[in-house]
């Protein structure tokens, strides 16, 4: 269409999703029907438009983030896949190792092999294969130690089933771990070289205690602050706006929609978490969300959502008004003076 220099517009799928049940009166769903529901919406400008990436960076800059969270998630699953199998084949296991998916219990997920090998090798080999396995990376060698008498342990009861399978299993889960690790370090150096290329950088970071990170993936996964007119916009787009159900008597319980993008929630979630943490005017506002006695107290996650949406409402401020975070108290100061 840009190229034939055809006007045209993106329209919502939910725009078409809520059209369709008001004017059908059922959730049904074909191509020509609804082909022909959003000319209509079109023509009568009854929709919710979408826009592309205004840039080549800003979309490079938006897969990347995107891929960064598939990454992390395909890297959570590999941890829990690691700590199935190895309670399946060896549940001491976790007598000497808390996470099976730390650099030393990689390394011997790697250096392992079927318990009727490892009963031939000498601790010298063993710790030698690990090391190996380790590929440069610092390891706990006496854990590591440690864990061959259990292993050889295992193999001679012949009460419990040692499966010659399931150390390869584990080999290869722990090998995909490691390699997600590494994509997922690829992709945060990327991206943060372009965040520190954007101009917003500068004004999202001056937010005392936050993470960079997270900030650049908020810039991310928004895209252009100026398309909003609203700050409210921003946290509609990350799905965290809080619903009210009520109906007469009945009052249910408020939620987030959960209807905007899952990654911009997740980086902003995470994003609140540090604020918390290293931030005097976001702690405040935390404990007294859950320690306040004239509204019904907040739940832990819940008063984060309420930080987290602050934050996304300030760094909308702050790009648009292109101004620098000022904390409360030198705001109280500048009004007072």
């Amino acid at each position: 269409f840009e190229r034939a220099g055809t006007p045209y517009v993106m329209v919502q799928p939910i725009s078409v999703k809520r059209a369709r049940e008001e004017s059908r009166y059922t959730p049904e769903k074909t191509d020509p029907r609804d082909a022909d529901l959003i000319g209509q919406l079109a023509t009568q400008g009854r929709f919710t438009e979408m826009q592309l990436p205004a840039s080549h960076d800003e979309d490079a800059a938006c897969q990347l983030a995107r891929d960064y969270f598939r990454v992390r998630n395909l890297a959570a699953a590999e941890r829990t896949r690691l700590h199935n199998f190895w309670h399946r084949m060896l549940p001491e296991f976790f007598s000497v190792f808390r996470d099976p998916a730390c650099k030393t219990a990689l390394a011997i997920g790697c250096a392992l092999l079927p318990l009727s090998e490892l009963e031939a090798l000498t601790p010298k080999s063993w710790i030698a294969r690990v090391r190996r396995a380790a590929q440069g990376a610092p390891v706990l060698l006496s854990r590591a130690a440690s864990l061959l008498p259990i292993l050889k342990a295992a193999h001679r009861d012949p009460a419990r089933r040692s499966g010659e399978g399931m150390p390869f299993r584990i080999r290869h889960a722990a090998e995909r771990r490691r390699l997600l690790e590494a994509q997922k370090a690829d992709l945060r150096a990327e991206l943060m070289q372009r965040y520190g290329r954007r101009t917003e950088a500068a004004l999202l970071d001056s937010i005392p205690g936050s993470n960079p990170f997270y900030n650049a993936l908020t810039l991310a996964l928004v895209g252009d602050f100026e398309r909003y007119d609203d700050p409210r916009a921003i946290v509609k787009l990350a799905g965290s706006e809080v619903n009210q159900y009520a109906s007469g008597d009945w009052t249910g319980t408020s939620r987030i929609s959960h209807r905007g993008r899952s990654a911009l929630r997740a980086a902003a979630y995470q994003q609140a978490r540090q604020l918390v943490a290293h931030n005097d005017d976001f702690r405040i506002r935390f404990h007294a969300l859950i320690h306040r006695t004239t509204k019904r107290k907040l739940a832990n996650q819940q008063a984060y959502v309420a930080v987290m949406n602050s934050y996304l409402r300030i760094a909308h401020s702050l790009v648009t008004r292109r101004e620098v975070y000022l904390p409360r108290a030198e705001r109280t100061h500048a009004l007072m003076t």
